[in-house]
């Protein structure tokens, strides 16, 4: 069970600073760590990190929206007689 210590939670948070770098004896923090640990042991803590050679991917870029509403081109969306 990971612990509630909402003083240092809502710091945290409203820092944008990770729980367990700021205030790593809380016990939330402290709770983390070990879940942390027992995954790695148990290996199912996987860290992916990229191999040598490889050519690392790249996110696809999502389509540009052109405004509310608009999915087709300006001029077929207008209402003809």
């Amino acid at each position: 069970m990971i612990e509630y210590a909402p003083t240092q939670v809502t710091a945290s948070i409203n820092r944008g600073v990770p729980l367990v770098l700021e205030y790593r004896d809380s016990p939330p923090a402290q709770s983390i760590t070990r879940l942390a640990k027992l995954l790695v042991e148990r290996g199912t803590g996987r860290v992916s990190l990229p191999v040598e050679g490889e050519p690392a991917q790249s996110i696809p870029e999502k389509p540009k929206k052109r405004g509310l509403f608009q999915s087709k081109s300006a001029t077929a969306n207008k209402v003809r007689p």
